[in-house]
């Protein structure tokens, strides 16, 4: 019996053992260093092979669990592919990255009149409307079908990986607008950090920061605030296209959202 038992503990502590070692080796280190081999290689495999394991871990919320979230969230989830889907689909890259956090602010008013203010007069007049309150979801991964195309929802695993591949350092998450990254330099002193970019866009939409640091790696169209009726039926969406944005008025039509009008507004 203590012989049995012997064994049985072995066998748990090698099967943790491995399933770590399993586990570390597909950290971010071990990922970017992959990518650095294709990239000194001119070979696109390693790439291919990060994103095929990503866009098969990359599952959205089921319909069940949505059902159990707030209604202004299901809204959002709901109104988000009329959004995003028919620009994306323009874009030209293989994979599209999914932003994964929506600043939301709910607000009782009128969203369409508010909206046509906006665009006869200068300033963000739906959202400084008084809010009732303001949400950030974060975890978003809508259900989208784009054809052609392979959705991927933004992870921490992913995102630190690729970032150490453009800088060749570990950097925190939340610091890498820090980094420069050549977009106006053009000495050798960043250019590899512009041909690992290039690298990563034969199949991705990442964009470079127009002011010389970071990156944009959620595909554009991108929220960067989407202020909600209380009574669900409509929408202003503030959201970045490059180096550039705009407003977006969306409304829901026989329980269907769509967008109803999206005009560029500012360019950096």
């Amino acid at each position: 019996m203590e012989t049995l038992s012997a064994m049985t503990l072995a066998l748990v502590l090698v099967f943790c053992t491995t399933a770590q070692a399993q586990t570390d080796a597909q950290g971010p280190e071990v990922l970017s260093e992959a990518l650095s081999e294709g990239f000194t290689a001119k070979d696109a495999g390693p790439l291919h092979e990060l994103l095929r394991d990503w866009n098969s871990d990359s599952s959205a919320v089921t319909s069940d669990r949505l059902t159990k979230k707030p209604a202004f969230e299901q809204a959002v989830y709901s109104l988000y592919p009329a959004f995003f889907v028919p620009v994306a689909s323009q874009v030209d890259a293989e994979y599209l990255t999914v932003q994964s956090t929506v600043e939301v602010r709910l607000v009782a008013g009128n969203l369409a009149a508010a909206y046509q203010k906006e665009l006869e007069t200068v300033g963000e007049h739906a959202r400084s409307m008084t809010s009732i309150s303001e949400i950030t979801i974060r975890d978003f991964r809508p259900q989208l079908a784009v054809k052609g195309k392979e959705v991927l929802y933004l992870d921490d695993r992913r995102v630190h990986a690729i970032l150490r591949f453009l800088t060749g350092k570990s950097i925190a998450l939340d610091r890498y607008w820090d980094e420069p990254n050549g977009f106006y330099d053009f000495t050798d002193k960043y250019v590899e950090r512009k041909r690992r970019l290039e690298y990563l866009n034969c199949v991705l939409g990442i964009v470079p920061g127009h002011w010389g640091t970071g990156w944009h790696l959620a595909t554009h169209p991108e929220i960067t605030c989407l202020v909600l009726a209380s009574d669900l039926k409509t929408a202003v969406v503030y959201f970045r296209h490059g180096y550039g944005g705009g407003v977006a008025l969306l409304s829901s039509k026989d329980n269907k959202w769509v967008v109803t009008h999206r005009e560029k507004t500012w360019v950096e």
